[in-house]
């Protein structure tokens, strides 16, 4: 911080330094007036204001010194806008711990289902490859000459006739379900159920009645830096401004932190 500090008061300095040389070379180098009303001679007539100006470079001193102020005013910018913002309230680092943390909890709890399931799944491979290697095999699996009747078929391996009056049916009850989710995202039926079922466990459940409330102050206090940060003037008093603004910008990415829950989130919490 002290180090950020540091160069910005460098660039500050360096600013005003080419703004008072930029004024200096303005007035040594502008050319004269005669006035009628004076009775001096004009310096334009003085020898040494001529050798002066012929001692002068043909590079365009003003446009070098408008490069140099544009190039520190940008620095500046560059300065500002990296210095830290201001630390968020003690309540909203709970919130967003405590959301942190339930995330976390729900992971953990889909993972250890996951694992069991999958170790569980790797138990039944492992005791049928020991069923299969403790089994000996047939002779007559081997013989090529060997028929098996009909009789010892399985049901299952007769295939039954294709009734295209069933496919049909099957097509068309595909086709109407299809049809009504198409109408349905259509009309955006779906997305205001999602909404209502998100509002009503936002409501039902305590950490979103917290996250309500966080929101809540959230938004009443940045609607308040918004009405303020309108009073205040950004040139005359632009330190207050830009840290008005810091803590606007901050408040915004909080309430986008602290946005309402998904559906599956808010069931998953639920259930754990």
């Amino acid at each position: 911080m002290a180090d950020r500090l540091t160069e910005l008061q460098d660039a500050i300095n360096l600013q005003a330094e080419n703004l008072c040389n930029a004024i200096g070379v303005i007035q040594q180098i502008a050319q004269p007036s005669f006035f009628a009303d004076f009775n001096w001679a004009s310096r334009s007539t003085k020898p040494e204001y001529q050798a002066f100006l012929q001692s002068q470079s043909p590079e365009d001193i003003s446009r070098n010194f408008a490069v140099a102020i544009s190039s520190t005013a940008k620095q500046l910018d560059v300065l500002i806008g990296a210095l830290p913002e201001e630390e968020a309230s003690a309540d909203i680092q709970r919130a967003t711990v405590q959301k942190l943390l339930e995330a976390y909890r729900t992971e953990g709890v889909k993972l250890t289902r996951i694992t069991n399931r999958l170790e569980s799944r790797l138990a039944e491979n492992q005791r049928s490859t020991e069923n299969f290697m403790d089994t000996k095999p047939d002779p007559l699996l081997f013989d090529s000459t060997y028929e098996v009747p009909d009789s010892l078929l399985p049901s299952s391996s007769k295939s039954p006739p294709i009734s295209h009056v069933s496919w049909l049916t099957y097509l068309t009850v595909i086709f109407l379900v299809i049809l009504f989710f198409r109408v349905c995202f259509s009309f955006g039926a779906v997305d205001r159920l999602h909404s209502l079922l998100n509002f009503i466990l936002t409501i039902a459940t305590s950490s979103g009645r917290r996250q309500r409330a966080l929101r809540k102050m959230c938004a009443t206090e940045l609607e308040a830096l918004r009405n303020q940060i309108k009073t205040v003037h950004m040139v005359d008093n632009f330190a207050t401004y830009s840290k008005l603004e810091r803590k606007i910008k901050a408040l915004e990415r909080q309430l986008r932190d602290l946005a309402p829950e998904t559906l599956v989130g808010s069931v998953s919490l639920m259930h754990f």
